[in-house]
């Protein structure tokens, strides 16, 4: 069989075989989560019901605009906001993705990036800091959103850019402030970039526009935090704009693994056939000779 093999066999075989997993994987995610969603429980938000404890709920209100705020204590930058964010850029030696392409020589420019610098001529070793979210306690009536769900709030704001360190602090981390942007540079006398200088900025999600949400999680006490359904995967646990019932979320989330389902069902068919296809072509050319 070796003999029939060629490297388009093994690609869509590779293919084919992760699809097949893909599928499987999604047809579990659907068997352990899809039933907790319809049967999750409809709690107040404005009293926390102790026998909820350990089980699925869906909470619906208002967030508490007082008395959430975020902050970074490293630059000590606080911001009444449910998320504050650090981006962090190096001015360093990148591979040129489009230079490179379809030749044998690498080639390398210069520009603004998040990632951590690759070992090349005068490149730092690493990020003088790195880029992070910070989260605020968010009360949803008498409950508490811990910060895995605090996240999911991003879809339903906008960042706003925060000009949020003193003199002092700016001072202190020899920064300079130019269109929001906190610089530190190598050499602050001289106007040209240098390899290794650093800029960071922040932004903080702003939800003044966000009305009535409903909340997905477990309960524990008054906090409401992420479910895990097996082994620390398949999180059942978001939020949803407006009043939402069980059977609405789980009539959204059905309708999306049947699109996810059929989509890896339909290409897994697509990729083994065609690797058949391959397969009778190489035999009959090897019969042939």
């Amino acid at each position: 069989m070796k003999k029939y093999l060629s490297m388009g066999n093994i690609i869509c075989g590779i293919i084919t075989i992760s699809l097949i997993m893909l599928t499987a994987l999604l047809f579990e995610q659907a068997s352990l989560t899809m039933p907790l969603i319809r049967e999750a429980v409809k709690a107040r938000s404005d009293k926390v019901m102790p026998e909820n404890d350990g089980r699925i709920v869906l909470v619906s209100g208002r967030i508490s605009a007082d008395g959430y705020s975020a902050g970074d204590g490293t630059f000590d930058v606080r911001v009444d906001a449910p998320i504050l964010r650090r981006s962090v850029d190096v001015y360093q030696w990148v591979k040129d993705k489009e230079k490179s392409r379809n030749k044998d020589d690498d080639y390398y420019k210069r520009e603004w990036s998040d990632a951590e610098p690759i070992p090349f001529q005068d490149n730092p070793e690493g990020k003088l800091y790195q880029s992070r979210k910070f989260y605020s306690s968010v009360k949803l009536g008498e409950y508490e959103l811990a910060p895995e769900l605090v996240s999911k709030l991003e879809p339903h704001g906008s960042w706003v850019s925060v000009k949020g360190l003193s003199a002092g602090t700016a001072e202190k981390y020899g920064m300079v402030l130019t269109n929001d942007v906190y610089y530190i540079y190598s050499d602050i006398e001289n106007e040209n970039l240098d390899t290794g200088d650093t800029r960071i900025y922040f932004h903080a999600l702003d939800i003044s526009d966000l009305e009535d949400i409903t909340v997905l999680a477990r309960q524990e006490g008054n906090m409401l935090v992420l479910h895990k359904a097996k082994d620390d995967v398949y999180p059942v646990g978001d939020i949803y704009g407006g009043i939402k019932s069980a059977e609405e979320i789980s009539s959204e989330a059905e309708g999306d693994f049947v699109y996810a389902k059929w989509t890896a069902v339909i290409f897994t068919a697509v990729f083994a056939l065609v690797t058949a296809l391959i397969t009778r072509s190489n035999a009959g050319r090897i019969r042939r000779r």
